[in-house]
């Protein structure tokens, strides 16, 4: 980008009637500005010199110039005088090894001291110490009357050598502000002696003293005395460091005279050399180094670096210096810095009126880091505001950031100008520039963008030299462009178009149902992601997207999930002006365990331009949030009124004794129960308090879901404290028992049959979840080594086992038994750890079958004998069995008689 110049002179201005004498060899013109309304120019020059003392101080005066070339009166109208201001304390030695024609020329010395420097500037004190110490004159006496009669006046004390005892005196009680003594001025404590000290173990204590109130102390040694090492240690002590330039020597009284011109010139330091703060702090300023019209309530001003103070004139002004601020906080500004190097007005809302004042210091050295830029805002005409704001650049040991200041218009659409701030040192001079953005009142901090050198072209040189004060449309883009000057080279720089980016959740159905009859099926739900793009132009970009459900809990834990063990979903779409939008599906826990809190989904995005005709990528607007979350609540169910108004009680007692047995009881246990006898109850809480001598141990849930935290006492003094949270809404909870019948069937025969021995009362409670069962409280006493034995009884009867269908069954029959005493007067004792009585238990398996029946059995018997028995006979007969021998033998004895011849004559039977 190139302008063709005219190189001729088309004005010319040269010193007139109207520059004071004293505005010699001012560079006017080395600053110079124009008014924006009136069109007046304002012409600076910041070069006078003045000799004070032994170094030459810069001052500077400015013109204002109308539009008929008149030159307006100067500003400042006086030059300014030499300032030495400093409170100065004497301390002469007064002992005896001073002869009194020394001590006479001690106190000639104090004089031509005291009239080198100028009365109004500077005050004095005077002191003598021997064995003891005098104070003679204070801050706020020494020049009432004739101060030369009054010093000559001091009569020597005479004595021993006691010079810690003075140094201390003349710091606790002359360098105070009721003696006089000023506060941001110079202390300077000047100590004669002639010998050694009686008090050399006491110096460096004595000297520590006068540092910590910031007092610079000269030690002058006469005498021969002083060549030896220890005397020399003495001198180097009571001085300042270093002792080099606060540590005089010489061979006799006489010699003072030599040494007074340059004690005087020590003194009167040159700027910057004292660590205190306090040496010269205006002399060094030049007036006009920068200049810079602001408007306010429609009358122009102009600011001028001048003295750190406002000056009231016809047209009224404000200054500072380009080195140093006097009226500033001192603790934010160096020596050296170039304070107002460049000054820059700045209307940040638009309105035609200046809002911020921006003053460069490029020379401010920090560890890592070079330059800075003070943002001061306007509370009222010519009242800056003496806490500023500070811009700082990146981490470059060299960078000069600040050497150019420019504010550029609304960048980033938020209806706030912005500021480019020029460092041309970084990158071993390639240079850089910073862009600020505006926020309401004020200058973000935090730069917004960091261009470099080495990024918009190779080779360039102190990039950011210069920045154009106006940014004009030059690409014709509709969008302003900056010009950057660098070594040989003017850049211009387009600036991208902005784009803000909304992102939003919606679900369908809006909350999570909680009256679910089947909690093993998923509930499904429906997130619409939409992104909403606005810009000026017309303008396009790629959405890379992830949402994450439930994203406050941890895996396993969600209570959300895309698809099993995956609860994000990552996707990319690309958008074009107004609203774009898609779906994602989901599933939600039926019956989750928490179905109070609601959940929390995360939704983050990241953001890529598509480049237009013209090259150029948008710009996601920095406002716009990238990372959202997106909260999904459950049903809550408070009646037809939507207010659940709950009825919480809160039962508390020990499970345990209430008094603690130092010694005895290692655990004190209580119970909380809390009952809801009315709506629904969220958020629920017990916080309960104990004594600083117990630790919290740990809890036990009985019922519920229930989370403690605790926290003991950390000092001993105040109450511990457990803080316990009903995670879930718990509403009224009535639980009745009564004897349990199946049918028309008792399980027990009789129910007041059941009887304990030895049992004085009994009380028959409810308990138990399947069947009746029957509790026996008997209360006596029991003397020591006494023992009592209980037999219980009672008759079952198994119809109601007949009634279910089954012929046989098995059951357990429980008996526990439990000893309960009065927790307030006895404690349980017991070897081990348990701090509660034992619960012993009976258990007793019982069998019921039906009673035998053989009738069946009996008569198959029978038939099947009788049966058997007629087989038997009928193959017996069959056999023969039944016929009878004895006839057969009959047949057979009646055929042998008929035939007696037959077998040869046989005798005949007797």
């Amino acid at each position: 980008l190139c302008f063709n110049i005219e190189p001729v002179a088309w004005q010319t201005f040269r010193r007139d009637a109207a520059v004071p004498d004293f505005a010699v060899n001012m560079s006017l013109g080395l600053t110079m500005t124009s008014d924006p309304r009136t069109q007046k120019t304002l012409a600076c020059g910041p070069t006078i010199p003045k000799d004070c003392k032994s170094i030459t101080m810069y001052s500077g005066v400015c013109f204002e110039i109308d539009l008929s070339n008149a030159f307006g009166p100067p500003l400042p109208s006086t030059n300014k005088e030499c300032r030495t201001e400093a409170d100065i304390a004497f301390l002469l030695d007064g002992s005896g090894s001073v002869g009194w024609e020394d001590f006479e020329r001690m106190k000639t010395f104090v004089k031509e001291v005291v009239r080198s420097f100028p009365a109004k500037d500077t005050q004095f004190a005077l002191a003598q110490f021997s064995s003891e110490t005098q104070i003679h004159y204070y801050f706020n006496d020494f020049f009432s009357g004739s101060w030369e009669a009054n010093v000559g006046s001091v009569r020597q004390l005479y004595g021993g050598t006691y010079t810690a005892t003075g140094i201390r005196t003349v710091v606790e009680n002359v360098f105070t502000q009721t003696k006089g003594s000023r506060p941001n001025v110079k202390k300077i404590l000047i100590v004669i002696t002639d010998g050694e000290s009686h008090q050399r173990n006491q110096l460096p204590s004595a000297a520590a003293t006068a540092e910590a109130k910031n007092i610079v102390r000269f030690a002058i040694g006469v005498g021969n005395a002083f060549l030896n090492p220890g005397a020399k240690y003495e001198l180097d002590t009571i001085a300042s460091s270093p002792s080099q330039e606060h540590v005089f020597r010489v061979a006799s009284f006489d010699a003072l005279e030599k040494i007074k011109q340059s004690l005087a010139t020590k003194i009167f330091s040159i700027e910057g050399t004292q660590t205190s703060g306090e040496s010269l702090k205006m002399e060094m300023a030049q007036e006009g180094f920068s200049a810079a019209y602001f408007t306010e309530t429609g009358s122009c001003k102009r600011l001028i670096p001048f003295h750190g103070r406002c000056v009231y004139n016809s047209d009224i002004f404000c200054c500072f210096p380009p080195l140093c601020a006097d009226d500033l906080l001192l603790a934010q500004f160096q020596s050296g810095e170039y304070f107002g190097a460049e000054v820059c007005a700045m209307n940040l809302d638009e309105d035609q009126y200046t809002d911020l004042i921006l003053i460069s210091a490029p020379m401010y050295k920090e560890s890592d880091r070079e330059g800075r830029v003070y943002v001061c805002t306007l509370t009222n005409l010519c009242n800056l505001d003496f806490s500023p704001l500070v811009l700082r650049g990146g981490a470059f040991a060299q960078g000069r950031f600040g050497s150019s200041l420019a504010v550029l218009p609304d960048l980033n659409l938020d209806k706030l100008s912005d500021l480019a701030v020029g460092a041309p040192l970084e990158n071993d001079g390639q240079g850089s520039i910073y862009i600020f953005n505006g926020e309401a009142g004020r200058i973000n901090p935090t730069y917004s963008q960091r261009i470099a050198g080495s990024e918009v072209q190779s080779g360039l040189k102190f990039f950011g030299m210069s920045i154009s004060q106006s940014s004009f449309d030059r690409s014709g883009d509709k969008l302003p462009d900056l010009a950057v000057g660098s070594k040989g080279t003017v850049v211009l720089l387009r600036s991208k178009p902005i784009v803000m980016i909304e992102a939003s959740v919606s679900f369908n159905p809006t909350q999570i149902p909680t009256q679910n009859d089947d909690c093993s099926k998923p509930l499904v739900n429906t997130a619409t992601i939409c992104f909403t793009m606005t810009s000026s132009k017309t303008n396009t970009a790629k959405i890379n997207y992830t949402l994450t459900l439930d994203a406050t809990r941890k895996v396993p834990n969600n209570r959300a999930y895309i698809s099993e063990k995956q609860r994000q979903s990552s996707g990319s779409t690309t958008i074009s002006i107004g609203q774009n939008c898609l779906d994602v599906k989901f599933s939600i826990d039926a019956c989750p365990e928490d179905a109070l809190n609601e959940l929390i989904n995360e939704l983050k995005f990241t953001f890529d331009g598509v480049p237009s005709s013209t090259n150029l990528k948008p710009s996601l607007d920095q406002r716009a949030q990238t990372l959202t979350f997106h909260p999904l609540g459950f049903e809550i169910n408070c009646g037809t009124d939507g207010k659940c108004v709950d009825n919480i009680k809160l039962d508390f007692n020990f499970t345990s004794s209430s008094e603690v047995r130092v010694g005895i009881d290692e655990l004190l246990e209580a119970t909380v129960s809390v009952e809801n006898s009315g709506e629904n109850s969220y958020n629920s809480r017990v916080i309960l308090t104990y004594p600083p001598g117990l630790s919290y141990r740990k809890f036990t849930i009985l019922k519920g879901r229930i989370d403690c935290n605790s926290l003991d006492s950390e000092n001993g003094l105040s109450r511990g404290k457990t803080e316990c949270t009903v995670d879930s809404p718990f509403s009224t909870l009535l639980v009745s028992f009564s004897f349990l019948k199946l049918g028309d069937k008792d399980i027990w025969v009789d129910s007041n049959n059941l009887q304990v021995t030895n049992d004085e009362t009994t009380k028959p409670e409810t308990g138990c979840s399947v069947a009746r069962c029957a509790v026996f409280k008997c209360t006596g006493f029991i003397g020591r080594g006494e023992k009592k034995q209980y037999i219980i009884s009672a008759n079952l009867s198994s119809g109601w086992i007949e009634q279910i269908g089954l012929h046989s069954a098995k059951f357990l029959l429980t008996s526990t038994a439990s000893l309960e005493y009065d927790k307030n007067q006895y404690i349980y004792f017991s070897t081990g750890s348990n701090t509660n009585p034992p619960i012993r238990k009976i258990e007793a398996e019982v069998e019921v079958y039906p009673e035998p029946d053989f009738t069946k059995e009996i008569v198959g018997g029978s038939l099947g004998g009788l049966a058997l028995l007629v087989l038997l006979t009928a193959g017996l007969y069959k056999a023969g069995f039944f016929k009878s021998k004895y006839k057969e033998m009959i047949n057979q004895e009646a055929g042998e008689g008929a035939d007696p011849g037959a077998d040869g004559g046989a005798p005949a039977p007797e």
